[in-house]
């Protein structure tokens, strides 16, 4: 099994700029900064054996009791189990939502081996 560290994040700080440039050129920095400045929106950064893995955005709704995922970056979409691990740990009672925007088969495939249940056209996922 794979060292799996994630990082919880709700500020637009160097490493997140960092890892956006390591990971994906068309990432705009100043996008970024606008959507963690918002209050209850937030990025896990995961690791493996110590090497960026992914980022993934998420808002949070404390209203609906929602974690919509916003956008994700993902070198190994099995790391998402440990995301889910980290947000049940996080968030009691409240729902991973993932939405029709995100059409890569592997990645919904994931989704549905983490409990992922498709309902009005999203993948819902219950902490």
């Amino acid at each position: 099994m794979a060292k799996v560290q994630v990082k919880y994040l709700t500020k637009p700080t160097n490493e997140i700029i960092d890892h956006i440039n390591k990971f994906n050129k068309t990432i705009n920095e100043d996008d970024v900064r606008d959507f963690l400045k918002e209050n209850d929106n937030f990025c896990l950064i995961i690791y493996v054996f110590n090497k960026l893995d992914s980022l993934i955005f998420l808002k949070n709704s404390e209203e609906t009791h929602e974690i919509l995922v916003s956008s994700l970056y993902m070198n190994e979409y099995s790391t998402f189990k440990e995301c889910v691990n980290f947000l049940i740990n996080k968030f009691s009672n409240y729902k991973v939502v993932i939405d029709s925007t995100f059409k890569d088969k592997n990645f919904i495939n994931v989704v549905k081996k983490n409990g992922g249940v498709l309902k009005n056209n999203r993948y819902i996922i219950q902490l």
